[in-house]
């Protein structure tokens, strides 16, 4: 096993726990279970951190396949999709950090919060699909 073969074996937990924690957020509003919140905070959290080495794999295994030497036009890069879903990530962790780890408390800023997830779950769902593409899974 070489270094570059890291990366398919570390992307799938991000994916899981990020997807995962805006559920729950989502949940936690229908059913008002606090409990639910406090595991979409942990998850978020969890899913940046995991995150990191998923895009530091990427760019190792990238040294050997070359794949972002083009990361234009966005919506058709593995790697630039998946940059921008993290980064959106981490916005919606600062948003919690401002909330003391709770959503929102505010119409606009909990709009905000649910509205910069769903785009952030999107693209990082079609960013992983391209990225099976790119692997000849798909």
């Amino acid at each position: 096993m070489e270094i570059t073969d890291i990366h398919p074996l570390v992307v799938h937990f991000p994916i899981a726990l990020l997807s995962v924690g805006y559920l729950f957020d989502g949940l936690s509003l229908v059913l008002k279970k606090r409990g639910l919140e406090t595991a979409g905070w942990w998850n978020l959290f969890s899913g940046i951190l995991a995150s990191s080495f998923s895009v530091l794999s990427g760019f190792i295994a990238d040294w050997n396949y070359g794949h972002f030497e083009n990361p234009f036009p966005v919506f058709k890069s593995h790697g630039s999709l998946q940059i921008i879903s993290i980064l959106l990530f981490v916005v919606m962790f600062a948003l919690r950090l401002k909330f003391e780890k709770k959503l929102p408390d505010t119409r606009w800023a909990l709009v905000l919060y649910f509205m910069l997830g769903g785009l952030a779950i999107v693209f990082l769902f079609y960013g992983s699909h391209l990225g099976a593409v790119l692997a000849g899974r798909i």
